[in-house]
Parts: structure tokens; C-alpha cells; sequence
């Protein structure tokens, strides 16, 4: 059934900190995320980060990004005068003509951009630790970056900021973040997402499966969702959480091997607008392997990890029946006469009348007459042959 729309209430935060602070200054670079490239700038002072997904690096592409950061400043009362940016980006000069672009010289950095990167690194391989997946598709990847800024700005910067109660993104944004609507899930968790189609007496589905990527920002607590069917990112109105199932964590490695390379598996790998390895970068310390081995070496193991009697999807094939091994027909004859008190008889004979005990009479004799080692059976409707049968027999195929 669908659900009426809760009204919207557009809350601003009041505040003076565009007439102290008018004019800012931005640090920006760029990085590469599992291959994905992006901007990312965070501003002095005010400590706003923002990332954006770019395709190239070309001017007209970076220069069109700095105009969004540098509107969306103004928008808050802010003024952008500077950006400082490294050497490689000195093409986007002439693009931005009432923005001082202030690049480096060789082999020097811009300080306050590369701890921001190591913030977001730090924070998005945190969040992939808990997902139970070993690959993750790209359009996972781009809104995990999205989702880690969000937050990042979502808490007062309190050593380095102008506010110790204001957040950045209440300093620019001017909008408070709801608990009870913008953080409705974790991020990778499986939903199913509704449709909300306005006719509803089809037999088409309702909902799809996706995996939940955060929410969108706006007032109202819009979710963005990847559908796991067409690999579109969506924003549904409503859904419903449900834990994780075994054929979704198959079908996103599946999807993720597809679209990322295997050194990625279950690694958040950031490097610099070069596409290298950050100098601060300690990836590669090579651990013991006794102590690995010992990590890994379980404390119980004659205590079995699946709970007795419970059936996990991950021993049921696709066809529906539970993928279990089966012992032989003999034994389990056997098993079940010694069950009944019935055989003592060693459990690796075959179980049964033999096929040398059978012999088969032809009924098309008379009634009456016997034949050499069987019965005759009567049948009024026709004639047919049938084995001769003992008591174990019959008690068999009651």
C-alpha cells in the first residue's frame, strides 16, 4: 500500500560566519579510487570536503567542476579568491579568468589536500572491512567516496574549523542532517526497493533487490539504492531492509570481478592524479606468516560453525533441493532393518532379496498350478510377470 509523502519543512541555520570569514580559499587534487577518478577540494578554515566522479582530466572538465564548488560557496554567502592546486593543473588558468589558481612547483604538494586524502582513504576502507563482499562494482565504489564525504562534513571541526557546534555542511549548506531519516541503514546493506508504481493490481513486481548507497543529502531523507538487476543506481521512496541473502553477496563478486581487476579484491586502493601510490601509503608491510597462520587458525574446531538443523541457502543449489551427500541404497536398507530389530547381518552385504533369490513365474498359467521355485498370482484384468517376494521384501515395500 502505498504511503502519503511526509511535507517537506525547509529548516535554515542562521548564522554570521559569511561576514566574518567572506572570503575562502580552496586546496583541491585529484585521485584515483579502485581506477575511478575524482576531484576532491576541501577549503581552509571552513574544512568543507567535496568530491565529484570525472571521466577526464581535461580543462574544460576540471574547470567546470571548480565553477560548481565556487557556486555552491557563493549560494552560502562565501567568496572563492584562490585555489591551490599542484603543478598539473596550471591548464585550467585560462579557464577560470575571477579565480587565482595557485599552483606548485615541481615535487612539492599542497599539505592540506593530501591529509584530507588520507582522511577519506582511512574512512572508506573502514566501511568496506564490514562488507561481506570480496569485489565491488564501480558504481559501489564512486557513492562509497560520495558517502564518506558526506559524513566527513557532518561533524564539527572543532581543532581546525571556525565552529566547535556547526558542521561544515551546516556552515555552507545552511540544512541539518535527521537522524531518523538520513540514517536509516548502513551503507551496503540489502534492501528491497519499491517500485511505487500508481496502478498496483498487476502481477508485476513491487520491489527490486539492491544494496542501499546512503542517502541522497536532500531535506526529505532520499536514499540512493544499486540495483542489483540493471546496475543503475536509483533513489526509491520507500523500502525494507532485509539481512544479507548468500545469492546477493554471488551476484555483486560477480559483478564486481566483472568491472574491477582481481589485485582489488576486498581493498579500497587510492592513488594520486598520476594514478601512483601516495608516499604516505603503508599497503605494502609484509607480515609474518606464522603470525598470519595463527589469525587464521580456528580455536574450536571440533565445534561446528553451523547451527544444527538449519538449512543455509549456501547448500542449496539453484534448482531448490538442499545439495546434500547422500549415502548408498544398501546402507541405507541396512540401517533401516537394523533400526526395526529385524537384521544383524554385516552392514557391507547388500540388503534384500538377491538377484539370484528372484525368479519370475509366468501368469498366463492356470490358476492352480504352481511352478518350480514361485507362486502363481491370480490377476483377473491380464497376465503379468512378477519376482517372487520374502517377508523382508514386503516389509519393505509397505
Amino acid at each position: 500500500m502505498r504511503k502519503k509523502p511526509e511535507r517537506v519543512e525547509v529548516v535554515r541555520v542562521d548564522h554570521d560566519f559569511h561576514k566574518i570569514n567572506h572570503f575562502i580559499t580552496l586546496t583541491a587534487d585529484a585521485m584515483f579510487v579502485n581506477g575511478n577518478k575524482f576531484l576532491v577540494t576541501l577549503s581552509r578554515r571552513i574544512r568543507l570536503f567535496t568530491a565529484e566522479f570525472i571521466l577526464t582530466s581535461t580543462a574544460a572538465q576540471l574547470s567546470s567542476s571548480i565553477k560548481k564548488i565556487v557556486n555552491l560557496y557563493a549560494r552560502a554567502g562565501f567568496v572563492v579568491n584562490a585555489v591551490l592546486m599542484d603543478q598539473e593543473f596550471d591548464k585550467i588558468v585560462d579557464e577560470v579568468p575571477l579565480l587565482e589558481v595557485n599552483t606548485t612547483v615541481a615535487r612539492e604538494h599542497v599539505g592540506e589536500i593530501e591529509r584530507g586524502l588520507c582522511a577519506v582513504q582511512e574512512r572508506g576502507r573502514g566501511i568496506v572491512s564490514t562488507l561481506p563482499f570480496s569485489h565491488l562494482p564501480r558504481q559501489v565504489v564512486i557513492h562509497l567516496v560520495y558517502f564518506v564525504v558526506l559524513w566527513l562534513n557532518s561533524m564539527p571541526a572543532t581543532k581546525e574549523g571556525i565552529s566547535d557546534k556547526l558542521s561544515p555542511r551546516e556552515i555552507v549548506l545552511r540544512r541539518h542532517l535527521d537522524f531518523e531519516k538520513h540514517c536509516r541503514g548502513n551503507f551496503g546493506s540489502y534492501i528491497e526497493a519499491h517500485y511505487d508504481d500508481t496502478i498496483t493490481n498487476t502481477m508485476k513486481a513491487r520491489a527490486y533487490p539492491a544494496l542501499l548507497l546512503g542517502p541522497t543529502g536532500n531535506i526529505q531523507g532520499t536514499i540512493k539504492a544499486y540495483d542489483l538487476t540493471t546496475g543503475r543506481v536509483k533513489k526509491p521512496r520507500t523500502f525494507t531492509a532485509y539481512p544479507m541473502p548468500d545469492r546477493v553477496i554471488r551476484a555483486v563478486n560477480k559483478i564486481g570481478l566483472r568491472e574491477q581487476k582481481k589485485t582489488q579484491e576486498r581493498s579500497l586502493e587510492l592513488r594520486n592524479r598520476r594514478n601512483e601510490r601516495f608516499d604516505w601509503d603503508n599497503d605494502e608491510l609484509i607480515e609474518d606468516a606464522e603470525e598470519t597462520e595463527s589469525r587464521r587458525s580456528i580455536a574450536h574446531p571440533e565445534i561446528p560453525a553451523n547451527p544444527p538443523g538449519i538449512t543455509f541457502e549456501s547448500e542449496i543449489v539453484p534448482d531448490g533441493a538442499v545439495d546434500r551427500v547422500l549415502t548408498s541404497e544398501n546402507e541405507i536398507s541396512h540401517t533401516a532393518q537394523v533400526n526395526a530389530g529385524l537384521s544383524n547381518s554385516n552392514p557391507a552385504r547388500s540388503t534384500g532379496v538377491s538377484q539370484q533369490e528372484r525368479e519370475t513365474i509366468d501368469l498366463s498359467l492356470l490358476p492352480e498350478e504352481e511352478s518350480q521355485g514361485g507362486k502363481i498370482v491370480k490377476n483377473r484384468k491380464k497376465s503379468m510377470i512378477y519376482p517372487v517376494r520374502t517377508k523382508m521384501d514386503l516389509w519393505m515395500h509397505r
